[in-house]
């Protein structure tokens, strides 16, 4: 093996805040290569000024043993170089072939043909995946996973030669992961390099062969995945042992209930944690929107952690104490005037309960990272210590740390008696925090069951219509309007 990436002494600034801090390390040619680090650690813009999307304010960036300094994105495309964000760059009012058409770096009005060649590769990365992608449809009407799978379709579409991921599993189901880490391990092999950022360290184990970990701006270590456990890279993210979630188990529970959704037979009961598993796109939208106008129907106070933060629940451009003050008019307010200066100490009061980095109440919310933007959503979703919290994919892209911070604060509502609906595609997060969970397929609803009465395997096969048992367990259904 011989470099083909080397970092040396990369800093990147933000106002005061220092995002990275003489990051430095090599990447090997034709390997998978994981990047680790809690939110904030400089990660994303690394891969963003490899990537040509921001500039370093110093040091070099070698590339095949040449020094390479992106001015754009367009050049990065010229060095064959690929990158999945974390954040869609999507044209909502754009079908998906049109948007796939304006992305295809080889149409030409001197070869018509060349849109059968898109739709050919689009065609054979649909198989791969087993994905089944209505190309006629609008992106702004995709869920947040369909729109995960267009933007890896859309970075493998200029055939690059060295392709960044950013946290790329997030939204995919167990079976579409297994796919999906079989294809970096075949990329690998077809003289790819690939440079993958997770939190999933289970998932860097199984297929990256080494690992490079960043905390608080700066390179920690360079090693080999076999050299390292899990634990290991999980003590070296945040400097410490990792904890355990505690939860209370003595704690009586009442089942009573809070609401019901009449037309679906679908009750959400104080004192418990309703999963919500299945596939993305198979009707999770829909129940969220039938949930969320029954709440406010009923006038019970709610924390909406949105299944996309940045279409639902943020606004760029604004600074946290705005978004704070927004969220929450009755507490930060009084006869239509904003209290200042409570509203700036509740802020930095959330910042820094929340360990949101950097920490300044007054920085834009879109100058975050994605991470950090999650943790600042659930504090503010909490705040109010609401009756019913609508938790969709709450730890979808943050750290280990800020998992347990969210998982033991919805335990902790939970504890106390209010209600909680858990959507989420890691299986694992529903089997280890839900009392009961109901299973999505197509739109249709199978369950409630309750923890240890399926197995994973059988989980597995209620949402791929596949369980003998599939018809008896029907509760309901969300809609007609399947995306597939």
């Amino acid at each position: 093996m011989k470099p083909i990436v080397e970092f040396q002494k990369i800093n990147k600034f933000y106002g005061s805040a220092q995002a990275c801090k003489d990051i430095t390390f090599t990447i090997q040619d034709q390997t998978i290569h994981a990047l680790v680090g809690e939110n904030g650690a400089g990660k994303s813009t690394l891969m963003k000024i490899f990537a040509g999307l921001e500039r370093a304010d110093s040091g070099q960036i070698f590339l095949k043993g040449s020094a390479y300094k992106p001015e754009s994105a367009k050049d990065a495309f010229k060095y064959r170089i690929g990158f999945v964000q974390q954040h869609f760059l999507l044209a909502d009012n754009r079908n998906v072939i049109d948007h796939l058409i304006l992305n295809w770096p080889y149409k030409s009005l001197l070869r018509p043909a060349s849109t059968n060649e898109l739709l050919k590769k689009v065609e054979l990365f649909s198989a791969k995946f087993n994905w089944h992608i209505n190309l006629k449809t609008k992106i702004r009407d995709l869920s947040v996973g369909e729109q995960q799978r267009i933007e890896i379709i859309k970075a493998l579409l200029t055939d690059p030669e060295i392709i960044i991921f950013d946290e790329p599993t997030a939204v995919l189901a167990p079976g579409e992961i297994l796919d999906f880490l079989k294809f970096l391990k075949d990329l690998k092999a077809e003289g790819k390099t690939v440079i993958l950022i997770s939190h999933k360290l289970n998932e860097i184990k199984n297929v990256a062969d080494a690992v490079t970990v960043l905390r608080h701006g700066q390179s920690i270590l360079t090693r080999d995945v076999s050299e390292m456990s899990v634990a290991d890279m999980a003590e070296s993210m945040i400097g410490q042992k990792l904890g355990s979630l505690v939860t209370n188990a003595n704690i009586k529970k009442e089942n009573r209930e809070l609401f019901k959704i009449g037309d679906i037979g679908l009750i959400v009961e104080k004192n418990e944690i309703l999963g919500v598993a299945g596939i993305e796109g198979h009707g999770q939208s829909q129940l969220i929107e039938k949930v969320l106008a029954t709440v406010q129907k009923n006038k019970i106070s709610y924390g909406d952690i949105a299944e996309d933060r940045i279409k639902f629940n943020l606004f760029p451009g604004l600074n946290l104490v705005e978004h704070m003050t927004l969220r929450h008019p009755k507490h930060l307010t009084k006869h239509g005037f904003i209290q200042q200066a409570k509203a700036v100490a509740t802020t930095r009061d959330l910042v820094k309960a929340w360990d949101v980095r950097p920490h300044d109440h007054l920085i834009a919310v879109d100058k975050l990272s994605g991470g950090n933007q999650q943790k600042f959503v659930v504090g503010r979703e909490l705040f109010h210590d609401p009756d019913f919290i609508l938790a969709a994919h709450p730890t979808r892209g943050v750290d280990l740390g800020a998992q347990q911070m969210i998982h033991s604060a919805l335990v902790a509502r939970k504890d106390a008696g209010k209600s909680v609906m858990l959507v989420s595609s890691d299986l694992d997060e529903i089997l280890n925090l839900s009392d009961v969970f109901i299973i999505l397929n197509k739109n249709q609803i199978y369950g409630p069951f309750f923890k240890k009465q399926l197995s994973e395997i059988e989980i597995g096969q209620f949402m791929t219509d596949s369980h003998p048992e599939q018809k008896n367990f029907r509760l309901g259904s969300v809609g007609t309007g399947t995306l597939t």
